[in-house]
């Protein structure tokens, strides 16, 4: 026989009984407490994590890095690129710069040698002496020839630099050889 069958309960005492809780929780520490008695004395061992959980500062911290080292090779080769664009441009400008120099300096020197010859063929026109016309027209003959060479080497191509160019080297041979103007026929000169 059973202690149960043993005792007599009376009808409020059954009441009570099954009113009662038929579990009751344990405090919450108390479960702290057995497991960590439960590691010291090595009968229960610790969870065993996969890598990646158990070491991932090391992993969070090289990728942080590698992220950071990624984005300085790209920081620097963005401003190597852009200072590279940035000299070339400013080459272009300089030699464009240079090139409007030149341009302005050809421009000026070109009015200024018309208004230098222009002087020079009134002073010539009002010498009597023979010699300081044919001077003048040396001198002025000399200038445009090295000018028109000039123009060759611009635009080799030019049709009219490099006809320009031949009259002038034709002139120069009649001058080397002793050829006078004034005992040969008028020359015809026209532009196609």
């Amino acid at each position: 026989m059973s202690e149960r069958d043993e005792v007599q309960w009376s009808e409020e005492e059954t009441e009570r009984l099954r009113a009662l809780a038929r579990q009751q929780a344990p405090p919450p520490e108390l479960e702290d407490r057995v497991v960590a008695r439960l590691k010291r004395e090595g009968l229960l061992e610790r969870p065993i994590r996969p890598w990646w959980q158990v070491h991932w500062m090391p992993w969070a911290l090289a990728g942080t890095a590698a992220l950071f080292a990624v984005f300085l090779l790209g920081y620097s080769a963005g401003q190597r690129a852009g200072a590279e664009s940035a000299l070339s441009m400013m080459a272009e400008i300089r030699q464009a710069r240079d090139v409007e120099q030149a341009i302005a300096n050809v421009q000026r020197t070109g009015s200024a040698y018309v208004t230098a010859l222009a002087a020079l063929g009134h002073l010539a026109a009002s010498s009597p002496d023979q010699g300081d016309r044919r001077q003048s027209q040396e001198v002025a003959l000399s200038a445009l020839y090295a000018a028109a060479q000039e123009m060759v080497r611009l635009d080799p191509d030019d049709p009219v630099a490099a006809r320009l160019l031949q009259g002038l080297e034709a002139e120069r041979l009649r001058q080397v050889s002793g050829d006078d103007p004034q005992d040969s026929a008028p020359r015809k000169v026209f532009w196609n």
